[in-house]
């Protein structure tokens, strides 16, 4: 029997302790009242190459800290010959920690099984579903008519994103990604009550809320950072000093009720955005909400914000500054400001430029 082992690669890298040692403290820490009775077991297991270790999220370890992260698997593997998982975006991947793993990567959504995945959600919200005109098809119908969102679906959690709005009575689906990731946000912002319907809740309130992600997002993003601390949450919050709302609550709401962001360690204080689309939804906005130019040009060269910037492209009312301003950058043989101008373009609205 193979023992499959979780890690967050993230932990291994945050402590001096070795590999053998945080495997040994976790089971302790997840299963005190087992422990005692496998510890021998789990290690003869591990010896003998019977354990699969699953390593997540490279990419949320610190750039700093992976040298010291490659040294401390190369020694668990030299002692312990089990087989490693590890994965990976690809924003934020360089290459493995582990000598000689081969590469992988996972392919998006094809047609056939973005169409399977929605008939399956609506095969299970049929008890949720009020409004005779949503379906599965029409859903389907709607993502080939809008080929801007259709590459949304190729990601599970986006797809799944896609499947609550759509089935929200009366929605349509908008044609560009700025709008899809608006409408999510204020959907997931709007909270939620015990039975699974959509609770009505202040709009000033949801739109302060916005303004706290949107200038949060923006500060993490410019320091290059992704993981956060809900001690750096709570000052941000705090720091609308006009506010009267409950700062607690807030991050409770963000954190619990929301979805908005997700605890990184299981009983540690890091947490980062659900998905990296919506802390890149919130830089683009906060961005689009100072119309300042001179802030998105200090994103022109770094590659990971590109998406942050097609995505303003499709917020502002007037997206020409932008585009003539990555257009006039002095590019590189890539051709790269040429292509990040292209992809901004491709998420305008209808506009023209004489």
């Amino acid at each position: 029997m193979i023992f499959p082992i979780f890690l967050r690669l993230s932990e291994l890298a945050n402590t001096d302790a070795e590999v053998i040692d945080i495997i040994l403290n976790l089971m302790e820490r997840n299963h005190p009242n087992t422990i005692k009775k496998i510890d021998y077991i789990l290690g003869q297991k591990l010896e003998q190459g019977k354990c699969l270790l699953l390593l997540d999220a490279l990419d949320e370890v610190p750039k700093d800290q992976r040298i010291p992260l490659t040294e401390k698997l190369t020694r668990f593997t030299r002692h312990y010959p089990c087989s490693i998982i590890l994965t990976s975006r690809i924003v934020g991947y360089s290459n493995s920690p582990i000598e000689g793993a081969k590469e992988v990567e996972i392919v998006p959504f094809g047609k056939q099984q973005t169409e399977q995945y929605i008939q399956t959600w609506f095969k299970n919200a049929t008890d949720y579903i009020d409004d005779d005109s949503v379906s599965a098809e029409g859903l389907i119908q709607e993502l080939e008519n809008k080929p801007q969102i259709n590459g949304l679906a190729q990601n599970p959690l986006l797809l799944s994103l896609l499947c609550s709005l759509y089935q929200t009575k009366g929605l349509i689906l908008p044609a560009r990604k700025a709008q899809v990731y608006e409408q999510a946000v204020n959907y997931m912002l709007s909270g939620w009550c015990s039975d699974n319907q959509r609770l009505k809740k202040d709009e000033a309130y949801i739109d302060f809320k916005k303004e706290i992600m949107e200038f949060f997002a923006y500060e993490i993003s410019i320091d290059g950072k992704e993981i956060f601390t809900i001690r750096e949450l709570r000052k941000k919050i705090k720091s609308f000093s006009e506010n009267n709302y409950n700062t607690e609550l807030i991050i409770k709401e963000f954190t619990e009720e929301d979805g908005i962001i997700k605890k990184l360690d299981r009983k540690g204080d890091r947490y980062l955005f659900l998905h990296r689309t919506f802390q890149e939804y919130f830089t683009a906005s906060y961005l689009d909400q100072t119309k300042d130019i001179s802030l998105a040009k200090a994103l022109f060269w770094h590659y990971d914000q590109h998406e942050t910037l097609t995505l303003l492209a499709g917020m502002m009312e007037n997206p020409i500054p932008l585009i003539e301003a990555i257009y006039y950058e002095k590019d590189d043989i890539f051709n790269t400001q040429l292509l990040l101008a292209g992809r901004c373009v491709a998420e305008c609205r209808n506009i023209s430029n004489p």
